[in-house]
């Protein structure tokens, strides 16, 4: 590392749920954090973090960005857990728009579509042999 740079930043990576070590993808100085945060965001993978870490040692400072592929909320020990999809939290203005977004219910109870032209039992027509 330069002795002149004080620290870099390290883009880090869990390709799947399933994974719990964090991988490392690249190193750069700190002004490149805009493109490494496109870059991870193009990669697809399920969770990324852009971390600060000094340039002499290599310790990590703290996290500049982290992002997950699924929507996330603080869990009981206030770290982040996934959310499944459908049971994210709404706002109620959201709430409305989909009410009012959902195709209207009939308000009284509909016939069923087997007679005349529809009848599918008379189309048999055994009763004319």
């Amino acid at each position: 590392m330069s002795h002149h740079v004080k620290h870099m930043i390290r883009l880090e990576y869990l390709e799947t749920a399933r994974h719990t070590k964090w991988q490392l993808c690249y190193r750069m100085q700190t002004q490149g954090a805009q493109n490494m945060k496109a870059d991870a965001e193009a990669r697809g993978w399920h969770m990324w973090r852009i971390v600060l870490e000094d340039a002499a040692t290599g310790a990590t400072v703290g996290t500049v960005e982290q992002a997950y592929s699924q929507p996330t909320e603080p869990g009981a020990d206030g770290l982040p857990q996934l959310v499944i999809p459908g049971a994210e939290r709404v706002s109620v203005a959201q709430l409305i728009q989909r009410r009012i977004d959902a195709p209207k219910a009939p308000t009284k109870p509909q016939r069923r579509a087997d007679h005349g032209l529809f009848d599918t039992g008379a189309r048999d027509q055994l009763s004319m042999f």
